[in-house]
């Protein structure tokens, strides 16, 4: 869910990294070429994966925490210490 929230806002998401670049170089100094055809599409991507992962994170680490007291001691330490 977070991924296809992510994605669909990945353009924002880009245009917001992007900005202090422009910013900074001026606006007609700032174009971005993209040399392959699946370039921009693979950054959105990316971009989506990478927020997605973010936004997932806490959760990930709420979850563990929820199961770590049901866990024996060896299958504890096979996972990150708390």
């Amino acid at each position: 869910m977070a991924f296809i929230f992510c994605f669909s806002s990945s353009k924002h998401i880009c245009n917001c990294l992007v900005c202090p670049f422009v910013w900074v170089a001026g606006a007609e100094n700032s174009k971005f070429i993209y040399t392959a055809l699946l370039d921009l599409f693979l950054t959105q991507l990316k971009l989506a994966l990478f927020g997605a992962c973010l936004h997932f994170f806490p959760r990930a680490t709420q979850i563990y925490k929820f199961v770590a007291p049901g866990l024996y001691k060896h299958e504890r330490g096979a996972s990150c210490r708390t």
